[in-house]
């Protein structure tokens, strides 16, 4: 099991906007992506998503566990193809700011593309809380984090 430290606060990785992965998939994304399943499992009592950056590595990844089925999956080069006009306010805490919580609006619903860990392309479409996820982990992917107050 590969649980890595992960990053809080002040740490200057969180603050900067993580490169896209190149393909075909390496050996190198296989291990980035084993790594963030290996410690959202070991906090799965804690979150429920883990973005690269939080473990130090700026690199377009995050894992995210499946509310429905508990499993924990990978999304790689995520993008927000379309999301819900409706907007739903709820708490949000975040595992690099603990102790941290803030009402955030997000889109009710998302429909996000990306690569799971062979390289294949895959598109999925999340409703409530777990939409909230992925919006949540593509923020840190881009440097910033709503639960803190500012734009880092």
């Amino acid at each position: 099991m590969a649980v890595k430290r992960i990053h809080i606060f002040n740490s200057p990785v969180l603050t900067l906007p993580c490169r896209e992965i190149v393909t075909p998939i390496t050996e190198e994304t296989e291990q980035l992506a084993l790594d963030l399943k290996d410690t959202l499992a070991h906090n799965i009592k804690k979150g429920w998503g883990l973005a690269a950056p939080q473990i130090g590595i700026l690199q377009r990844m995050f894992a995210f566990v499946n509310l429905q089925s508990g499993n924990i999956g990978i999304l790689i080069n995520p993008k927000c193809e379309q999301y819900s006009p409706n907007m739903v306010e709820q708490r949000e805490g975040c595992l690099s700011y603990p102790g941290l919580w803030k009402a955030i609006k997000r889109p009710e619903w998302g429909l996000f593309t990306g690569l799971d860990v062979t390289g294949k392309e895959m598109q999925i479409k999340v409703e409530g809380t777990q939409a909230r996820i992925f919006f949540h982990e593509i923020d840190h992917l881009n440097g910033m984090c709503r639960v803190v107050k500012k734009r880092r």
